[in-house]
């Protein structure tokens, strides 16, 4: 006997019932083939949909027809059920795989452009921050060689002042002292190249890390 699927227009969210090619619709055991009191309707978890599919015994048909809160319906049949009701299963699972697998591609095809919006934003970010760091180090090397500059100045001034107090009979202690009273702003001088280094240094190290950051991102590969 040839069967085919019912479906009932009013009510799209119900699964469709077996039926012949008259449209007579089929009982076995007292119920009504794809029914709800149809005993081989079991639930899954919606979480597992559609992945599922590849997990079932064969046979079945994996559907997102709402069984309950947070899950699907599942026509699990066995290996000796009766005709119609491998046959029901076939016919349900050839209507709904079609639809199925186009959920899944077009899933796929939104989950890649999201993630290359998301690879994109992330590269223009990088490069944004690669532009701002460059700038930072630039200015930050411009000031350090001016502040570098006139620490050594100030090196050969505090040396040639020293010598020059110690010939007038002061120790190197004192007249050191001497200078430090005379020019406060020394000892600052070189806590401040001594800085200005360190950051670009760190500054350096940083846009290093951009830059790999950067270069793995633009050869990323979406799969």
């Amino acid at each position: 006997m040839s069967y085919r699927l019912i479906f009932d227009r009013d009510n799209i969210g119900l699964p469709p019932t077996l039926a012949n090619m008259q449209g007579a619709p089929i009982y076995y055991n007292g119920y009504l083939i794809g029914s709800a009191l149809d005993p081989h309707w079991v639930p899954y978890s919606v979480a597992e949909f559609p992945s599922i599919r590849n997990k079932v015994p064969v046979g079945s048909a994996v559907t997102d027809y709402v069984y309950g809160p947070n899950q699907y319906a599942m026509y699990r049949t066995g290996q000796f059920e009766h005709n119609a009701i491998r046959t029901y299963s076939t016919l349900l699972r050839d209507h709904l795989e079609p639809s199925i697998v186009a959920g899944i591609k077009a899933k796929e095809r939104i989950r890649k452009e999201e993630l290359k919006k998301a690879i994109d934003n992330k590269i223009k970010n990088l490069k944004a921050s690669i532009n701002r760091t460059k700038g930072m180090i630039t200015k930050e090397t411009r000031n350090y060689k001016t502040q570098k500059g006139k620490l050594e100045k100030n090196i050969k001034g505090k040396v040639r002042s020293i010598r020059s107090n110690m010939r007038k009979g002061m120790s190197e202690e004192e007249a050191e002292n001497l200078y430090d009273i005379e020019y406060p702003d020394s000892r600052d001088l070189e806590s401040n190249v001594n800085f200005m280094k360190d950051n670009i240094d760190r500054l350096t190290a940083l846009l290093a890390n951009y830059t790999n950051e950067l270069e793995n991102y633009t050869s990323y590969k979406l799969t």
